[in-house]
């Protein structure tokens, strides 16, 4: 066991002795670990250029800041511009059919632009949940009012449903 200590002994000092061993064991791993999580990690929670009006854009806008992706307003070809250059990783485009759908609870249909960067797919999924939670919420206040509440009081019952029950 003594051998074996003193080999080791030995071993380390000699090692320690070259000081680029130093560098190349400790501190450059750590800097190639740094270099490429800045190049491919996941530091931006998602940008998204959204293209039109109306309280579904709006409540897109609140639904997304919130979930912290940011949100720029944009026309059609600015959006379609920013996605291509990579300055965006999505382009939501919500045309006024869109706009009377969620209004009245029905299923509505957006045009989702994706770019290729690597966040793109995230921050799809990330718009796809918004507007799905969104499109629920609405029909939910539709099935209430269809039902004989009226809009606002449906929306007043489901905030205090969703703040009784956790999800």
């Amino acid at each position: 066991m003594r051998t074996a200590l003193a080999i080791t002994n030995v071993e380390l000092r000699r090692f320690l002795a070259d000081r680029s061993n130093i560098f190349f064991v400790f501190v450059f791993p750590l800097l190639l670990v740094l270099f490429i999580g800045s190049q491919f990690g996941g530091g931006s929670s998602g940008r998204v250029a959204l293209v039109g009006t109306g309280d579904l854009a709006d409540d897109l806008v609140t639904a997304l800041e919130s979930d912290h992706v940011g949100v720029t307003r944009v026309g059609l070809d600015e959006g379609r511009e920013l996605v291509a250059r990579g300055r965006a990783d999505v382009a939501v485009v919500v045309p006024a059919e869109a706009n009377g759908a969620y209004a009245a609870g029905e299923d509505l249909t957006v045009q989702v632009v994706v770019g290729n960067q690597a966040q793109s797919q995230t921050t799809e999924q990330r718009v796809a949940t918004a507007l799905g939670d969104l499109a629920l919420r609405q029909g939910q206040v539709a099935a209430l009012a269809g039902a004989g509440l009226d809009a606002e009081a449906a929306r007043a019952a489901l905030a205090a449903a969703g703040a009784l029950v956790q999800p």
